[in-house]
């Protein structure tokens, strides 16, 4: 599916949706005196509506950052062909080192599954992702962020955004969505405030990040399952856990043999799966860079 073919379903549908609320609509107002079971009626339409269309702008980012993708790795076959398979060194950001450095040693959808399997199939191998460079602030900053919920044992959540030029990635945004969370999850909600800051910053995902106030980095079931839709849209997409008590701060991918495990499973919520093959690795192709800056949108507040 072309941008052009996803702007025209976009415009089609939200015509469609706009049509079909504003026919409810005028057929609640028509009765001079509303009914409860009218006002409740026409409360929960407008409720399902806002959640039809959240769930219809997610996907359609998620075309864009396919398209984004797939436009990407076809210049880099070019490229690489051009070049006679001879693959140069990557660009980076003045001074950098290995995100996964000294300091951090202390040890979803099924139904979307298809689509998933048949893109993930397509997922570059560890050795030839894209670098995607990290702001060395953004552990401190997202720490002081999450600070409040971190002393009362509640998860923090958050989207890492950024763009992508000379073929590489840099993190620029940390947006905190509206959320609710406990001890070992976090859930997202308004999730079309999302999108407008995505088009305010002219920027696309690149992961996310969140905490484990009482337990190590690890990627839990439903953080694998979670990061699976990142991954498998944009391969270089990354899930940052930050672990206060332990003093980690290491940044994860699923492994491709994970990939396939994932696509497979049909299973919610916390569950079971086997150790061997790995089903998450470090983030091979991290660099965090002391050089940039970052922005934070905290719409919690």
């Amino acid at each position: 599916m072309s941008e052009e073919e996803i702007d025209f379903f976009s415009s089609s549908s939200t015509v469609m949706i706009s049509s079909f609320f504003i026919e409810k609509r005028n057929k609640v107002i028509k009765n001079d005196e509303v009914s409860p079971v009218l006002a409740t009626e026409a409360k929960n339409f407008v409720i399902n509506t806002r959640q039809v269309i959240c769930q219809f702008l997610y996907v359609k980012f998620l075309l864009y950052d396919y398209i984004i993708s797939q436009d990407f790795q076809e210049a880099e076959r070019k490229r690489a062909l051009s070049e006679a398979n001879q693959v140069p060194e990557p660009q980076r950001h003045g001074k950098d080192s290995s995100f996964n450095n000294k300091s951090t040693t202390n040890n979803s959808n099924n139904s979307s599954s298809s689509l998933f399997n048949s893109i993930s199939s397509n997922a570059i191998s560890a050795s030839n992702l894209r670098p995607l460079f990290v702001p060395a602030i953004l552990r401190e900053k997202f720490a002081s962020l999450a600070e409040r919920n971190t002393d009362r044992n509640i998860e923090t959540c958050g989207v890492l955004c950024g763009k992508m030029s000379n073929n590489q990635f840099t993190v620029t945004v940390v947006v905190l969505p509206k959320q609710s969370g406990t001890s070992d999850s976090c859930l997202t909600s308004h999730e079309e405030e999302l999108f407008e800051v995505l088009e305010k910053h002219d920027v696309i995902t690149l992961g996310w990040i969140h905490t484990h106030p009482s337990q190590s980095a690890f990627l839990s079931s439903v953080d694998l399952h979670t990061h699976f839709s990142y991954q498998s849209m944009l391969p270089e997409s990354i899930a940052i856990v930050y672990a206060p008590r332990y003093q980690q701060y290491q940044s994860f991918s699923i492994t491709p043999p994970g990939l396939a495990v994932l696509g497979e499973c049909k299973q919610t919520g916390f569950h079971y799966h086997a150790k061997e093959p790995p089903l998450e690795m470090v983030s091979p192709h991290v660099q965090m860079d002391a050089t940039l800056g970052l922005t934070t949108v905290d719409l919690r507040l």
